[in-house]
């Protein structure tokens, strides 16, 4: 069934084409997003669609694609269940009228699909990191772990002047423990001293032995590789045992986010996290997109609604790229092929490089009065 959306013209920013009328030929282009709505990974997934479903909207009104073209938009959820990923990707991998497929939303997920995105041969654009070897049409749609992790490591040690640090990781998901590697690794490098590195689970809630462990052993830092509201009950309960408020937090992209400030209140001001976008964005694009967003639905958009529209933005491009009958092999070659292409992300551009990995710019961004605030 295709689904219609109901479009919101957007001044300065769209070229609105209500008055056009639409040849019979007009092209439909199917965009299928394989998200994490439910359960755990809601925090990220709901406004990833939120900010996929604004853009659909926003490219269909602009004539990006041609006179009476358009994206038809379908999302499900796998409630960040592996199976559940594996049987949608087959599901629509499967039907070939659908042209870009956009999720699974984690790494576990889409390395549990591997095998199947090998053999449907659909172009996907990702969240997760370092899966470029399960297929060549997997583009991650945000920057590497290699890129975004020694910056905010490299801005402990340089800016923060870390010479201690506790690192705290979820051990269940393969794209956190890279990030805790990468950081921890970088900063051991440059002569820090790592004084814990505990290892957690999704569903733990109890981290007061943990706790008390880190705070004896004296740490000016905590890392935190984890997803929002549990890295914010991590440090609730560290204040708890007695962790200063001179010991920096920081954190990977997982914490750049709305809901590790309101699940830790006071606790986490002044943490710093790296991130994609942080409104209202660097561009005058970026600046319209969380415009539009808020008035849609009702809160500024996080760097996972920016997320979500440029996956759109950019799969929209690599469609016209593909040229007047695009099919998946024409889109892989277009999106390969990404150079300077306009994004809300970052510093507004975005290039795909030799490895597949997306290059557009991060920010460090610190919490300041319940807010995070782009660093100088």
């Amino acid at each position: 069934m295709k689904v219609r959306h109901r479009f919101l013209p957007l001044a300065g920013f769209v070229a609105l084409t209500t008055l056009a009328t639409f040849p019979a030929s007009a092209a439909e282009y199917n965009i299928v997003m394989i998200n994490g709505l439910t359960n755990v990974f809601a925090f990220a997934g709901v406004p990833l669609g939120n900010g996929a479903k604004l853009a659909v909207d926003h490219i269909n009104a602009s004539g990006e694609l041609g006179a009476g073209n358009k994206i038809v938009f379908r999302m499900e959820d796998t409630g960040g269940d592996r199976a559940q990923a594996v049987t949608l990707v087959t599901k629509f991998g499967n039907d070939p009228s659908n042209l870009v497929m956009l999720g699974p939303l984690t790494t576990n997920e889409v390395t549990a699909a591997g095998p199947v995105l090998a053999e449907v041969k659909i172009p996907e654009l990702v969240v997760a990191q370092d899966i470029q070897q399960i297929t060549p049409l997997v583009f991650p749609i945000v920057e590497s772990p290699q890129a975004f992790m020694p910056k905010i490591a490299q801005f402990a040690v340089d800016k923060l002047g870390v010479k201690r640090c506790a690192f705290i990781t979820n051990g269940e998901n393969q794209g956190l423990v890279l990030n805790r590697d990468i950081a921890r690794d970088y900063m051991k490098g440059r002569g820090t001293t790592i004084v814990a590195d505990e290892l957690v689970k999704s569903a733990d809630t109890d981290y007061s032995a943990i706790s008390t462990k880190i705070v004896a052993a004296n740490p000016d830092c905590i890392s935190l590789s984890l997803t929002p509201a549990p890295a914010a009950n991590v440090v609730i309960q560290m204040r708890q045992a007695g962790l200063g408020s001179n010991v920096k937090i920081i954190g990977s992209t997982g914490i750049a986010s709305p809901a590790f400030i309101k699940a830790g209140g006071k606790a986490v001001e002044g943490a710093y996290a790296v991130t994609e976008f942080n409104p209202p964005g660097a561009t005058e694009q970026a600046r319209a997109f969380t415009k539009a967003y808020t008035e849609r639905y009702g809160s500024e958009p996080d760097s996972w609604a920016a997320i979500g529209y440029a996956e759109v933005q950019l799969a929209a491009s690599a469609i016209v790229r593909a040229g007047p009958t695009p099919t998946r092999e024409k889109i892989r070659e277009a999106l390969a092929q990404t150079k300077d292409v306009p994004i809300v992300l970052g510093t507004g551009k975005i290039t795909m490089n030799p490895e597949r990995k997306a290059q557009f710019g991060l920010s460090i961004v610190e919490v300041k009065d319940g807010k995070y605030t782009i660093v100088p």
